[in-house]
């Protein structure tokens, strides 16, 4: 029988020791450790091995870093988890799997050879400036790949869309339709549809045609996802779009936790009509941001008010490039904007308003201003999802309101090259995580996924060199410290989502996500962080991900 003394002795013993590491713990002081103890799902010590090993029982689980890199698991602030785990059965279009329109014909052609007649095909990831003919795929091309199916191909932005003649003509799309309040139809000179549809209201025409997936179908996209999640580091993810794939979208996301579907952390962006059935609509529940737990929680309710910068419906303040008469647009006016952000503010939800061009985020920033000083709210943690243009006098009155920036480094990379061509002398203004930083604000890192590459170790390459992939540096100004990068996605992302006390760094008392990386960020060549490698994935004190060469 146990004396008393060695059951005490137990209890300081850990589930888990890593020692001889790197550890970049992100806390104040950006501290480097080199060893960390882990009982239950919580971090109980962080420091030197020889202190550590202290922590090490009989029944210590035990991991020799050899001075391999320990870091908190990585948080993407604003990705579409559901979506990019549905886009895994579609058809790719994204470069550089795909470089040409005949590419894409070519893949629609050998989809229809596995699927019934009168199936809808889908596909995503197309981008014009990425295809060798400089232009989206029209219907007449569309239909001669797939004659008897209906087409619909989301743009790499997810805000314009290619149909086929059959997609348009269920959808009651035809030269006689006008074009939806922050929408459009492109026509060709004959009035004709070409196919494209730029902006969701456009696109949405085709999408209510389309029947929704099931709740199965769901949990299989989550299921999906979340493997490739668990391979990048990513321990937790803010969807920023749930009830835009199905009504039900909460409830698959509810049914995939509890059945262990998925290990990554939640936290729900909720489109308006979750939310308002959640809030206040026919009573409601009365349920508003931080309803849940640290696997599942509900998060801020988004508005989306313009498009992308590369389909050129981000709303600008001044022209885009060599198109005198394009501004893009705002896809919900002014005054109904500020009604439906006071809603929200007033029913206790964090707020947060897809804004890319810079007239986008001076809208926004106008509505943020007369709701707070209306209605104060102490801690709100208001955010503005992407921050895209952002002159210096937009920086400055975010951080008065103290508004957060959520913003994408990766579209430097994987869509610099058109964010340039498009914007001119105003690509110094794009994602200006420098000056961001330096204001005091506290932006979140995320990469919009399945809109680029969702790896963070290619987010912090970008925000870290401000390389696109032809190897342009744009807005070298904007260069940020690898540290301040990694701070990007981990203890940002944990405070955009109010939970920076339980994750997002390596300190005692918090929830035991980890990552190894099988090379110290701080010491490799910024060309080389793109390619470093996650061996190991932790979430909970449990390995969620193991790699081969560990």
């Amino acid at each position: 029988m146990k004396s008393a003394d060695s059951f005490e002795a137990c209890s300081l013993f850990a589930d888990k020791v890593f020692l001889n590491g790197r550890v970049i713990t992100v806390d104040a002081d950006n501290s480097i450790a080199a060893a960390v103890a882990i009982r239950g799902d919580k971090i109980v010590a962080v420091g030197e091995t020889e202190k550590i090993k202290n922590f090490v029982g009989p029944n210590t689980q035990l991991f020799d870093l050899k001075q391999k890199a320990l870091l908190p698991g990585f948080i993407d602030a604003h990705c579409h988890m559901l979506a990019f785990g549905l886009n895994l059965g579609q058809v790719d279009c994204s470069y550089p799997a795909v470089r040409s329109i005949e590419d894409i014909l070519e893949s629609i052609s050998q989809k229809t050879r596995c699927i019934p007649k009168g199936q809808w095909i889908r596909g995503w990831g197309w981008d014009e400036f990425a295809l060798k003919e400089g232009r989206p795929p029209n219907r007449f091309e569309l239909d001669k790949a797939a004659p008897n199916h209906p087409v619909i191909l989301n743009r790499t932005c997810i805000h314009a869309s290619a149909a086929n003649s059959m997609a348009l003509k269920k959808a009651g799309i035809d030269g006689q339709t006008e074009n939806p309040y922050g929408g459009e139809i492109e026509r060709d000179a004959k009035g004709r549809p070409t196919g494209l549809l730029r902006e969701m209201p456009a696109m949405d025409l085709i999408e209510s045609v389309i029947d929704l997936p099931e709740i199965p179908d769901l949990r299989e996209a989550l299921k999906q996802a979340d493997k490739v999640f668990l391979r990048e580091g990513i321990t937790s993810i803010h969807d920023a779009g749930v009830g835009s794939v199905n009504r039900a979208d909460v409830r698959a996301y509810q049914e995939a936790v509890t059945q262990d579907n998925i290990q990554v952390r939640i936290y729900m962006t909720l489109r308006e009509y979750t939310y308002r059935k959640l809030a206040y609509q026919d009573d409601g529940l009365g349920v508003y941001t931080g309803f849940g737990d640290n696997r599942l929680r509900i998060g801020p309710v988004k508005l989306l008010i313009d498009g992308g910068i590369g389909a050129r419906t981000a709303a600008m303040r001044e022209s885009y490039e060599n198109e005198p008469d394009e501004k893009g647009f705002l896809t919900i006016p002014r005054s109904q904007l500020v009604h439906r952000m006071r809603k929200a503010h007033e029913n206790k939800f964090q707020l947060a308003v897809h804004a890319i061009g810079d007239l986008a985020i001076e809208t926004t920033l106008d509505c943020y201003e007369e709701i707070l000083n209306s209605i104060p709210r102490e801690n709100h943690r208001h955010r503005i999802e992407h921050f895209a243009c952002a002159a210096p006098d937009l920086v400055s009155r975010a951080r008065k309101l103290n508004i957060q920036p959520v913003i994408q480094p990766t579209f430097l990379y994987r869509l610099g090259e058109s964010f340039a061509k498009n914007l001119g002398k105003r690509i110094q203004f794009v994602i200006p995580c420098n000056s961001l930083i330096q204001a005091g604000l506290r932006p979140a890192g995320s990469s919009d996924r399945p809109v680029v590459p969702g790896n963070p170790l290619l987010g912090i390459y970008a925000a870290v060199t401000r390389k696109t992939d032809a190897n342009t540096v744009l807005a070298p100004d904007e260069k940020i410290s690898v540290m301040d990068a990694i701070r990007l996605f981990t203890i940002n992302g944990a405070y955009v989502s109010f939970e920076e006390d339980i994750k997002g760094s390596i300190e005692p008392g918090k929830l035991a996500d980890l990552i190894i990386l099988n090379q110290d960020p701080l010491s490799v060549d910024p060309d080389k962080l793109k390619d470093l490698e996650v061996q190991l994935t932790m979430i909970n004190g449990k390995v969620a991900f193991k790699s081969d060469k560990l």
